[in-house]
């Protein structure tokens, strides 16, 4: 069915930071390639995205797997991935959506 105006603007807003992080060329970045929104014959709008293809897990996923043990090497892997968002973050780039 129909969103809400107050769901609606989250979605805008997710679909916006998408965009901006879409930019940086990143392994762990999902690249949104396209977004439209097109009316169906029943007279409901759908919100289509179109991203790359993530054939792996989440961060939560693999922490359960590993039982929340990292070595030392993937720990320093990860928090040198963390410290490059919040770089990124950190730059304003995202403070109209955050």
């Amino acid at each position: 069915g129909n969103i809400n105006h107050k769901q609606r603007q989250l979605m805008e807003s997710e679909i916006l930071i998408m965009r901006q992080l879409s930019e940086f060329s990143h392994e762990n970045i999902l690249t949104l390639r396209k977004d439209f929104l097109a009316q169906s014959p029943d007279g409901f709008k759908y919100q289509y995205l179109v991203l790359d293809f993530c054939n792996g897990e989440d961060f939560k996923a693999y922490l359960k797997k590993k039982r929340n043990i990292l070595q030392e090497e993937e720990a320093k892997f990860f928090m040198t991935q963390f410290g490059l968002f919040n770089h990124l973050v950190g730059l304003n780039l995202f403070t109209n959506c955050l």
